[in-house]
């Protein structure tokens, strides 16, 4: 089985391209399995506590949703790309990704909290707080045939306790499942409900099936954002969505889209697929900006927000209007 290139996710004391192992230093607890890795990115805690949102902003429109390490999530207009929002999150987010469902309602895993916060379109408080007991929620997705929420609790410390976590119709407590032997970081859906997790390995749990089925990548794709894109299976690495097509154990690549302008040094991995258009976190040379790439042609963005200094988004989602 292939391992992801996870160095992404290693933050703080540990260098950039160092791998997890090579972090020193003790990791906080949560419950049974959970362990993440420290970090020591700029947080803005000056502008918590001041969540707006621009009038009108979230009436039939979709909004782009960017979590920082702040704990700020950034919401922007879509496709027009203007800052309309700020939304204070109950903690400083070191989570890996957050998602949104078919309503619009978006869904942020905060690590250090073990918990899971649902925001109504538009919102700017909690609707909803799931508890995740089982681990340190990493990222999630949601099935678009049953609306059931997957979160990723990667234990860094002792991966064998790694699980996902799933809620039936986004609530009440979840079902874990483990035994992948990977340390499952991102996850997705496809459109016929089953569940793809990736990080350090690859695996398929089928819908309505218990144990996980591992799958062999092809050399050289790291870890990052797992989306179903319509047609194909995705994964964002770094500065490339590699389109997958999947038979059994296997995984051959079905075609790439090449975030131009994304730098190597900065790009996250973050992204999400909307219709005709990527949203990624990080064009150039800088850790404070969205772009808009078409989709899935290779380019370079047609649309990048600067959401000012010291924002570090590290997360990304969009959130469909009532409209659609």
């Amino acid at each position: 089985m292939n391992s992801l290139d996870f160095s992404r996710y290693v933050l703080g004391s540990c260098v950039a391209v160092a791998t997890l192992a090579g972090c020193g230093g003790s990791q906080p607890q949560i419950g049974a399995p959970g362990a993440m890795p420290q970090t020591s990115a700029p947080a803005t805690h000056a502008d918590r506590g001041k969540s707006w949102m621009k009038r009108g902003a979230s009436s039939g429109n979709d909004l782009v949703y960017a979590a920082s390490y702040s704990g700020l999530m950034y919401v922007i207009s879509y496709p027009q790309g203007q800052l309309v929002g700020k939304v204070d999150l109950p903690d400083e987010f070191h989570s890996q990704g957050i998602c949104s469902d078919s309503q619009g309602d978006i869904f942020v895993p905060i690590a250090f909290d073990a918990e899971v916060v649902e925001y109504a379109h538009g919102g700017t408080q909690p609707t909803a707080t799931l508890k995740d007991p089982g681990g340190w929620p990493s990222s999630c997705s949601v099935d678009p045939t049953t609306g059931n929420l997957a979160v990723t609790n990667p234990n860094y410390t002792y991966e064998q306790d790694s699980n996902v976590a799933v809620y039936a119709d986004a609530q009440g407590d979840p079902t874990y499942y483990s035994g992948s032997g990977i340390l499952p970081m991102d996850c997705g859906y496809d459109n016929q409900g089953n569940l793809f997790v990736g990080g350090e390995g690859f695996a398929e749990l089928p819908r309505g099936a218990e144990n996980f089925t591992n799958i062999t990548l092809p050399h050289g794709i790291g870890g990052g954002q797992i989306q179903w894109d319509g047609k194909y299976i995705t994964v964002s690495s770094f500065t490339t969505i590699y389109r997958l097509r999947i038979s059994g154990s296997t995984a051959t690549i079905a075609g790439k889209t090449r975030l131009k302008g994304l730098s190597l040094k900065n790009a996250s991995g973050a992204s999400w697929i909307q219709g005709s258009e990527i949203v990624a976190i990080g064009p150039g040379k800088r850790d404070n900006k969205v772009g808009f790439w078409d989709y899935p042609h290779s380019g370079k963005a047609v649309t990048i927000v600067n959401l000012g200094r010291h924002t570090s988004p590290t997360a990304v989602t969009v959130s469909v209007g009532s409209s659609r």
